[in-house]
């Protein structure tokens, strides 16, 4: 994992971290140097566990397209031992039923180097925002490295990569195998899709509060008019009304809803999503995973040390 300011933009790291320890011979983290006392809390679960190793890592001062948070994984992945790795991001939850399965993993497909999961991604505490596959398991092998804005993972050579004879030999057997089993050419195959017995649950945002402060990190990472939209500080902000309406109501559900049908009606070019939509978008959050249930309907993250 690679965090920066987790508490103040509201990542249920802890949780995330607490609900993967059980799959994890070691839990590798890298902090980047956060100004929120996340570090300090991740220090004290560390002394807690001690199969968790903290490192401070200095972010890239320009971030394009998510580079600065994938370079920050991958320096912390070059740090892992283990044969296998799994990697988290800090608002992400393994719902505890998957995780002998995915320990199983490499036994049953003991050739495989990758896998892909399904995600679930959360917005608020109820509405299901997205839904994907994501590679983030993977065999510790240099040339499989974090790719793009840090949401997978994939096979990635260097010049010093190609001149390893081992590295050439293996790039051959995976074209080989795609071949075989009639899949597409492509960087980053042959990886195998698996569905879990639940979803990985991602949280995009939990905690109102947070919220803003969350989109000026995405303003950072990815430097796009699609962030910037969401400062409060500007005049033309479509969202101030939004949240001053939450601070005078507290009305968390309606909160979500609205910064969701931003976000749609944001990506479809000004048309609207009405409230049916909506409500068929809803994830009961009694059917989330338990460990995060107590954050849920709270104005900002609180890490429960």
């Amino acid at each position: 994992m690679a965090i920066r300011n987790g508490i103040s933009s509201g990542y249920p790291f802890v949780e995330a971290i607490k609900s993967a320890l059980p799959l994890c011979d070691e839990f590798l983290i890298s902090d980047g140097f956060s100004e929120d006392k996340t570090y300090e809390v991740l220090e004290t679960l560390s002394q807690q566990d001690s199969r968790i190793q903290l490192f401070r890592d200095k972010w890239d001062q320009k971030s394009f397209d998510g580079s600065a948070l994938k370079n920050a994984l991958n320096m912390v992945r070059y740090r892992c031992k283990g044969t296998y790795i799994f990697e988290i991001d800090a608002n992400e939850i393994i719902p505890e039923e998957n995780i002998p399965f995915i320990r199983s993993l490499p036994d049953i497909y003991p050739r495989d180097e990758v896998f892909s999961f399904p995600y679930y991604q959360i917005l608020g505490s109820k509405i299901l925002f997205n839904e994907e596959f994501r590679v983030r398991f993977s065999k510790n092998r240099r040339d499989i490295k974090v790719l793009y804005d840090a949401n997978t993972m994939g096979f990635k050579y260097t010049l010093k990569d190609l001149m390893d004879s081992r590295t050439r030999k293996r790039v051959k057997s995976r074209i080989l195998r795609s071949i075989l089993e009639g899949r597409k050419i492509s960087s980053g195959l042959p990886e195998r899709y698996i569905y879990l017995p639940r979803p990985i649950f991602k949280y995009y945002s939990i905690f109102p509060e947070n919220f803003f402060n969350k989109m000026k990190t995405k303003r950072y990472l990815q430097p796009t008019k699609d962030y910037s939209s969401f400062d409060l500080s500007s005049e033309n902000s479509q969202l101030s009304g939004i949240y001053h309406k939450y601070k005078e109501a507290h009305d968390y559900e309606n909160f979500w809803e609205e910064i969701y049908n931003y976000h749609m009606k944001f990506l479809k070019g000004g048309k609207s999503i009405n409230k049916e939509f909506i409500e068929h978008r809803i994830i009961k959050e009694s059917d989330q995973p338990k460990i995060i249930q107590p954050q849920f309907n709270k104005d900002s993250y609180t890490p429960p040390i």
